[in-house]
């Protein structure tokens, strides 16, 4: 059992069901669904967000790219956490560490352990998991509808 399966209950079963190019679409799609939410998400993570999106893959350097970013933006919740700053503050530093490490984990990896960890990354980037966990379903959906 995942720690996704402690918070969505049966969605672990649908991921392993799919192949890893849809999980990593599933990952893209949601990001892009759910990254509005974050304030000042910056313009080259942005743009890796398109780019996984449209295309559904990423190179090496670009999930390089979104790992750095993620430690980085850890670094900085945590610091403005520990300085008393405003939840709200340290809160999109920290959904924007969640989605960067979400899209670096399912397109740098190739198991559904993987996929998993990453869905589970993606379930904290907004406040309410259960809105994330609805577009996830809603996207393997689609993917159902599409083939």
């Amino acid at each position: 059992m995942t720690l996704l399966n402690q918070i969505a209950p049966g969605l672990e079963r649908k991921i392993e069901a799919l192949s890893i190019d849809q999980c990593r679409r599933v990952v893209a799609k949601t990001a892009e669904k759910i990254s509005p939410s974050i304030k000042d998400l910056e313009r080259p993570i942005h743009d890796l967000l398109k780019a996984a999106s449209s295309r559904n893959t990423l190179s090496p350097d670009q999930v390089a790219e979104l790992r750095s970013y993620a430690a980085t933006a850890d670094d900085r919740y945590l610091s403005l956490q520990e300085e008393g700053a405003e939840s709200l503050v340290w809160r999109n530093w920290f959904a924007k560490a969640r989605l960067a490490t979400s899209l670096a984990d399912v397109f740098g990896g190739s198991t559904h352990e993987v996929a998993l960890e990453a869905v589970y990354e993606l379930c904290f980037v907004k406040h309410e998991k259960s809105a994330v966990i609805a577009l996830v379903n809603s996207e393997i959906q689609l993917l159902d509808c599409n083939e």
